[in-house]
């Protein structure tokens, strides 16, 4: 998939410390080496890119212990990070990914390392690059977050081209198209990995 979005509410448990691993910095979601992955660096700004060659930071940080709403978008060659709704940098980035690892959330799958320190919320992946607008509504809903299949207002429903979504109510469970289909992924939680179901937390984004 070279085209795509992922997006999630994230929040650092330290503003001294995004990781304990070796090199101070944590994955939000990713593979292994070939593949894309969205991380904080030891720096406080968010990349993308692959791991272990090339990746692109964002021109913003995350340096409080609040929550905040984070997104990358890829549409062809161009790519753009927001912060809480806001496109906060966008560049010419154009690697080839080739996946064979499993996927991660949290930490770096093949080396089981940069685990993050902090939470992570309602995470989602789409197969397309959503709007301005689609991320700002995503913000905006807040607490209310995105509709499952039977979710009533106030919340926003899914952007078309989600393809999984870990809600991180309880089960690591992905939802996609109102369906639920439980999806092999990895889970760290600082150093340890499982395939088990997890919570992140529920419920907590500001709003």
């Amino acid at each position: 998939m070279q085209n795509l979005t992922i997006e999630a509410w994230i929040k650092r448990g330290s503003t001294s410390v995004v990781s304990y691993d070796a090199d101070g910095g944590w994955y939000l979601f990713g593979y292994g080496v070939g593949g894309y992955a969205f991380y904080v660096d030891a720096n406080t700004h968010l990349y993308f890119g692959k791991p272990g060659t090339v990746a692109q930071p964002s021109a913003g940080s995350i340096t409080d212990t609040n929550l905040h709403h984070v997104a990358i978008t890829k549409s062809g060659t161009t790519l753009t990070f927001f912060i809480d709704g806001v496109a906060d940098s966008v560049f010419s980035f154009a690697p080839t990914f080739v996946f064979t690892t499993p996927v991660a959330i949290g930490g770096r799958v093949d080396i089981l390392d940069n685990s993050f320190f902090g939470t992570i919320d309602e995470i989602a992946v789409y197969n397309r690059a959503l709007s301005t607008n689609e991320i700002q509504a995503i913000f905006a809903a807040g607490s209310a977050g995105k509709c499952a299949a039977t979710s009533p207002p106030p919340c926003v429903a899914p952007s078309s081209g989600l393809i999984s979504w870990w809600r991180a109510e309880g089960a690591a469970n992905a939802y996609s198209g109102g369906c639920r289909t439980v999806i092999p992924i990895s889970v760290g939680q600082r150093s340890n990995f499982c395939r088990t179901p997890f919570r992140f937390i529920s419920d907590s984004v500001p709003g």
